[in-house]
């Protein structure tokens, strides 16, 4: 198997046992980065296990934020942090799924449990309801012309990547409402992600382009250094609304990114059980610029579309095993591509993952 250049060039380093790899207070080094992986088989599952070297009580704090180049749109946050780190810590920007609600920023809290607890401040924001009014021209030119449908495009599709922006550029701002992560916030080293209906975030930031009945909208930022999406969005012939198109996807740029998803991976609408087919959501990680592209696929559909969120994970003792299975490949990715930590990336580069779930979880790479 051939593994991105980016792995290679880090496992060249781990291997050789020439110190750390990154920042001297996160990095692993020397043979420590690959024995556990190496030791990974059928009959030593644990060893197949990818383990943080960190472990955090999670903090929680509610904030609301307003956007003053957004008539003063309110956005409400959820921040989940590490208590007691010591020093600046890496962040994850999280949206959430579903249709945008002030609440929304308490969904995939999971996700934002697991990673905070791993050394991240994650920050949660919330997409709301915007009254259409002001917005009428630029809906009539994309083609939504029923108040309802104008609010829904201007709160789910054009503000919901502009949250995302928004919440980078307050970072500083963030840190100083939570006396807690005074002096623990990198700004340096941020993660893009997002579930279902939020998944448009990281792909719009990655360089994926949209376009209605209107211009192409590109919403890309250099700024993050890695994305995640679980329970993606494809392409609008999929029955998907976000304005992704056949090609839309090709102009995700080279940084590392992490799809989850699966067979079971499939939600309805209007009593159609297939209105968003699982198949159709890999196609990011299809035709995306290759380099360091990751993809868990579920072959199981036991593990539905919430069980990508690590939600809703306890219906079987399968499915929690699945869930937990994503969390820790997860953490992982962050730790590999916001720490270079040398253990993490040894583990994305390994068949360890594969191992663990028994093929039943593939690991796909590009």
């Amino acid at each position: 198997m051939q593994f991105p250049s980016k792995l290679v060039a880090v496992l060249a380093i781990a291997a050789g046992a020439c110190g750390s790899v990154g920042d001297t207070a996160d990095a692993g080094t020397g043979d420590a980065a690959v024995g556990p992986v190496a030791a990974c088989s059928s009959s030593n599952l644990e060893a197949c296990k990818y383990i943080s070297d960190l472990q955090f009580e999670v903090g929680v704090a509610e904030l609301q934020l307003t956007d003053p180049a957004r008539g003063n749109l309110a956005v409400p946050l959820l921040v989940q942090y590490p208590v007691g780190a010591t020093d600046a810590r890496p962040v994850v920007i999280w949206s959430h799924g579903g249709p945008p609600a002030a609440n929304g920023r308490m969904r995939s809290e999971e996700w934002g449990r697991t990673l905070a607890a791993a050394g991240y401040v994650v920050v949660h924001p919330s997409r709301i309801l915007v009254d259409p009014a002001p917005f009428q021209a630029e809906c009539a030119r994309e083609g939504f012309t029923a108040p309802t449908d104008c609010q829904m495009f201007i709160s789910q599709v054009v503000f919901g990547s502009q949250t995302t922006v928004f919440t980078l550029d307050s970072l500083a701002t963030i840190a100083s409402m939570v006396p807690a992560l005074a002096g623990h916030v990198d700004a340096t080293r941020v993660a893009v992600a997002g579930h279902s209906a939020g998944s448009p975030s990281p792909l719009a930031l990655a360089g994926a382009v949209r376009q209605f009945a209107g211009p192409i909208h590109r919403d890309g930022d250099p700024r993050p250094l890695a994305f995640l999406a679980t329970g993606p969005h494809g392409p609008d012939y999929a029955a998907f609304e976000d304005g992704f198109h056949e090609d839309s996807f090709h102009e995700i740029d080279a940084r590392p990114f992490l799809w989850i998803s699966g067979r079971g991976d499939e939600t309805g609408d209007d009593g159609e059980p297939q209105h968003e087919p699982s198949e159709a959501r890999t196609a990011g990680w299809l035709t995306s610029t290759r380099g360091d592209k990751f993809l868990s696929w579920d072959n199981d559909e036991v593990t539905v579309h919430e069980s990508m969120d690590i939600h809703k994970c306890d219906q079987t003792p399968v499915q929690r095993t699945h869930c937990d299975a994503f969390a820790m490949l997860g953490t992982a990715f962050m730790d590999a591509y916001l720490r270079q930590r040398a253990e993490a990336v040894a583990y994305l580069a390994s068949p360890a993952y594969d191992t663990l779930n028994a093929g039943v979880i593939e690991l796909h790479r590009r």
